[in-house]
């Protein structure tokens, strides 16, 4: 039972770092239909750039989150105006947009290992190391850290999306861009929102996570991997598939790693898509979110 229990939990755990990333892709894909192929570069970030600030710096932890989420979303900004909006403004393909992506996720994996170090680096967790006895099993405080602030960020886009104005104009410039600019909305100025708030989603998963494995410049791609399966098993564009997509993804991999073997751990991903693909190619919850996308 506490061994079921322990890998459920560190399941859930990157379970919920794979979702908000998933989230971030699908918050950018639901404006633009661009594919960020950066965001799991943007993760990446955020881990070194928490170990940088937090780990071995005298930042407390509260500020170096702000600090973390405060510059992926500025990069995530100069991402937007410099690779993404002269590409739209051109109407080009969406293959020369995802190549874009991916050549600025590139210099971002280069200037990280060129500026912090190009070797793993074990970042310190904020609540201790000492696990927590839950009916014998037991669990590291970091995995409590990171169930509580995906919650956190969860609600908090919900009522952003659903309370405010700003809210209002990223649903009308994804749902009907041409006419959110006849109403008044600056549609790029919107996207250009929705890449700062994927960047701020990617670095805080990022920082939430590299307690429980590591910082490296080099895991952006792996990262990758595992926020696109979470959003193409949810469903592209999907809020809530992002929340079980990447739950499912995350225990899935942690009883694959815990049985099997580490090394068959992005085989299983790239597995476990080509069998949702094949039984429901829209995602669990696709095609709900496409007919949200036609009212």
């Amino acid at each position: 039972m506490a061994n079921f229990i322990e890998i459920a939990f560190t399941g859930a755990s990157f379970g919920a770092a794979f979702a908000l990333l998933a989230l971030s892709i699908n918050v950018i894909y639901s404006s633009s239909n661009v594919l960020n192929f950066a965001q799991g570069e943007f993760m990446m970030l955020g881990g070194m750039l928490g170990w940088a600030l937090y780990s071995t710096g005298r930042t407390p932890y509260i500020l170096a989150f702000v600090l973390v989420a405060l510059i992926c979303a500025v990069i995530g900004v100069v991402e937007y105006y410099l690779v993404v909006w002269p590409l739209l403004r051109r109407r080009a393909a969406v293959i020369s947009i995802i190549v874009a992506t991916l050549g600025f996720s590139i210099v971002m994996r280069i200037t990280t290992a060129l500026t912090m170090g190009r070797v793993e680096r074990f970042a310190r967790p904020p609540l201790g190391e000492d696990p927590v006895r839950v009916f014998g099993a037991a669990l590291v405080p970091q995995s409590f850290v990171v169930l509580g602030v995906t919650a956190a960020a969860l609600v908090a886009l919900w009522l952003i999306y659903s309370r405010t104005t700003l809210g209002l104009a990223l649903r009308a410039a994804a749902f009907e861009p041409d006419g959110a600019r006849l109403v008044g909305i600056d549609v790029s100025k919107v996207r250009a929102a929705t890449f700062a708030a994927g960047g701020a989603l990617a670095g805080i998963a990022g920082l939430l996570i590299s307690p429980l494995s590591f910082a490296s410049p080099w895991v952006g791609l792996d990262f990758a991997i595992q926020g696109f399966a979470a959003a193409i098993i949810g469903g592209l564009g999907s809020w809530p598939g992002s929340i079980v997509g990447g739950a499912t993804l995350g225990v899935f991999r942690s009883v694959m790693l815990r049985y099997v073997s580490p090394e068959w751990g992005n085989m299983f991903t790239l597995a476990l898509i080509l069998l949702v693909l094949y039984v429901r190619p829209t995602g669990l919850f696709g095609e709900r979110a496409a007919e949200a996308g036609t009212r």
